[in-house]
């Protein structure tokens, strides 16, 4: 289990307020075994934590895009990068509200 490298990146973005310890996303992902079974399926497992989950929209879309660019570039193989979360901080307003525009601004 786990690679030297990613291969298959799962982006797992925590929820609102944001700022929770590692530990306790680690609890709250594996409950029922999910992050186990990600991982066992060959999955890299990217937890992706705000400082701040109640700030301004655009600026933690920025942490979401600045996370999607680094595990792009780390990412050998060419599987896609799949990306969710939890509540507003997750797949709700960040990452939705701003993200297509500026992916696409940042790719032209």
């Amino acid at each position: 289990m786990g690679h030297s490298a990613l291969l298959n990146p799962i982006i797992v973005a925590e929820g609102f307020p944001g700022n929770y310890e590692l530990n306790y996303l680690w609890d709250i992902l594996d409950a029922e075994g999910f992050a186990t079974a990600l991982l066992s399926g060959g999955k890299d497992l990217i937890v992706l934590g705000y400082d701040d989950g109640a700030r301004h929209i655009e600026a933690n879309a920025g942490v979401v895009i600045a996370c999607i660019k680094k595990v792009i570039a780390l990412r050998q193989g060419s599987a896609k990068l799949v990306l969710g979360g939890a509540s507003m901080g997750g797949t709700g307003d960040p990452v939705r509200s701003r993200l297509p525009f500026r992916t696409k601004r940042a790719r032209n």
